[in-house]
């Protein structure tokens, strides 16, 4: 069989995932196309998050997915994951994320968990209000290199500048 010509990225968290029929009608789709195209997730959400959707059933297996706000890479037919490898390498090692942490923190802005955070990128809880956000950035300006993703009025991530979804997409 040739190999597929076509890569099919989607999000996870309000698109394939929040509906049972949309569900449901996602994985049969996915059944029917075969080996016609490559499948990657991206989303906001762990590798380990993904996989424990995949092995539920919940949603289809996939070739790819790029997880934690495109700050990771993953092939998920490569145990060794080599493409995820060679993607991490396309940041500075001495990207200051614990800096990212320490700054962005406030009474507005709290972090998330351990399990929200990352090697390359900083979350946090965000209460929505504009003048919190401004205060924000205000706090991580000195540092360069990054940009903030706000989410729902709800999340706000700082990554570096080489890593987003849509970089994980085109890597």
């Amino acid at each position: 069989m040739a190999e597929a010509r076509w890569l099919l990225c989607t999000d996870l968290d309000g698109t394939v995932l929040g509906s049972d029929v949309g569900e449901s009608a996602f994985r049969l789709w996915a059944e029917g196309v075969g080996e016609r195209l490559r499948l990657a997730y991206v989303t906001g959400r762990s590798i380990d998050s993904v996989r424990q959707l995949i092995s539920s059933g919940r949603i289809p297996a996939a070739d790819y997915a790029a997880v934690a706000v495109g700050t990771e890479v993953w092939d998920l037919r490569d145990p060794q994951n080599r493409v995820g490898q060679h993607y991490r390498s396309l940041v500075d090692p001495q990207c200051p994320v614990a800096r990212y942490r320490e700054l962005g923190r406030s009474e507005a802005t709290p972090l998330q968990g351990p399990e929200g955070q990352g090697p390359f990128k900083a979350s946090f809880l965000w209460n929505g209000e504009a003048q919190a956000l401004e205060d924000f950035k205000r706090r991580l300006d000195p540092l360069y290199d990054h940009h903030i993703q706000a989410t729902a009025g709800t999340y706000l991530d700082v990554l570096p500048h080489c890593f987003s979804k849509g970089q994980a997409v085109r890597f």
